[in-house]
């Protein structure tokens, strides 16, 4: 490994028994490393260069909070100071808010919950960077990403928001939930927070399709769709890629092994009852 950098709450000093272990490595990797407890998002220094020619939120999160462990030849240090301010576009958030709308347009089954909590809390955070970002404030921190948006329902966003989080960390750690929530007042608060239309996203449409949606969300609306038996791949590689959130990047391009999901009935209908409401209303 040339090049290991620690990003996120560790690197922010703010981490918490809900918090990933982020790091960056730049370089080939030995076999005999080992990496039990850490997420780990690998790239080429030329994959970055890239990334930085199109702009990117996520080398600004490197450049302000990042933490360099590793640093050969002083490439990272010398890379990240050349990271300009950048200002998302009215497409990039408009991208945002219908992904976020396609996401509560789904009541989940009893089966897909921890999942859909997952998707609103990744797809919330990415809106509120986002809109962070076209005033320059480049914040990352769930807490704080809610201070400088002018909404309404705020407190209530933010009880939500912490909530998403902590069941997203023991749903992608395997962890039993032991915190329950509406998701429908989720998806109600959520929609009439942010002035959202509730898209109507059909699975069969999704695999005829898929390459007319952001490639991030058709992966993880097809993790729905496994998690809730809506979907059977009919490649094993897949089953286990689709299943592990932590190995997803943000920079996938194309969704080629879509073709090798065979889409089946649902086992039983959507099953929304028993679902404890927290009050968000």
């Amino acid at each position: 490994m040339d090049i290991v950098l620690k990003y996120g709450s560790k690197a922010r000093g703010d981490s918490d028994s809900y918090s990933d272990n982020d790091f960056l490595v730049v370089g080939n990797i030995s076999r005999d490393v080992k990496f039990n407890g850490f997420d780990v998002v690998r790239y080429t220094k030329n994959r970055l260069e890239k990334i930085k020619e199109k702009e990117s939120l996520f080398l600004i999160h490197l450049r302000e909070e990042g933490v360099i462990i590793k640093d050969q030849n002083n490439w990272m240090a010398k890379f990240l100071k050349g990271i300009p301010d950048y200002t998302p576009s009215d497409s990039v958030i408009d991208l945002s808010y219908q992904n976020l709308s396609s996401i509560l347009s789904i009541i989940p089954s009893k089966s897909g919950i921890p999942c859909w909590f997952d998707m609103v809390f990744v797809f919330l955070r990415d809106l509120l960077v986002k809109l962070n970002a076209t005033k320059k404030h480049y914040v990352f921190a769930p807490e704080v990403l809610l201070e400088n948006i002018d909404i309404k329902n705020k407190n209530k966003l933010k009880k939500v928001f912490a909530i998403s989080r902590k069941i997203k960390s023991n749903y992608r750690n395997g962890l039993n939930q032991n915190i329950f929530i509406n998701p429908l007042e989720v998806s109600e608060l959520l929609s009439e927070s942010f002035g959202l239309e509730r898209l109507s996203i059909e699975f069969n449409d999704l695999i005829k399709d898929a390459r007319g949606y952001d490639p991030y969300l058709v992966l993880r609306l097809i993790e729905y769709g496994i998690r809730t038996e809506i979907f059977r791949p009919t490649n094993k590689t897949i089953e286990t890629y689709i299943k592990n959130p932590h190995r997803y990047s943000w920079h996938i391009k194309r969704v080629k092994w879509i073709d090798n999901l065979e889409l089946v009935e649902p086992v039983a209908p959507p099953d929304t009852k028993g679902h404890a409401a927290l009050g968000v209303r």
